[in-house]
């Protein structure tokens, strides 16, 4: 992560993730459920901006691809995409709370 060494930054952009995942991936999913897939297209972007920030590389790939498709209007493709998002950012979060102790203590160094 690209935090200025600033670890109190770092664990607040992991905190931003932690609180807008989940809540992305559900208007994501509802979004494409609808066939909205200009809003699917829009939502895989925001997305695909956070990961980016925080360094999730593969969520920001799967963003990625899932905002072409949607552009593309390909359904199958986006909800097998979605799909793989839905677990890659549920072990992302997972992953958070480790994340946090590891950058806090390199703070507190």
């Amino acid at each position: 992560m690209r935090c200025m060494k600033n670890a109190k930054f770092a664990v607040s952009l992991l905190d931003e993730l932690n609180r807008t995942g989940g809540q992305r991936l559900q208007r994501l999913t509802a979004h494409a459920s609808c066939h909205d897939f200009t809003a699917v297209a829009e939502e895989a972007h925001s997305l695909k901006g956070a990961a980016a920030i925080v360094c999730a590389s593969y969520i920001e790939e799967l963003a990625a691809k899932i905002e072409r498709a949607a552009r593309a209007a390909n359904s199958q493709g986006t909800e097998n995409l979605i799909s793989q998002l839905t677990h890659e950012l549920q072990r992302c979060l997972d992953d958070l709370p480790r994340l946090r102790r590891e950058l806090t203590k390199r703070g507190n160094t």
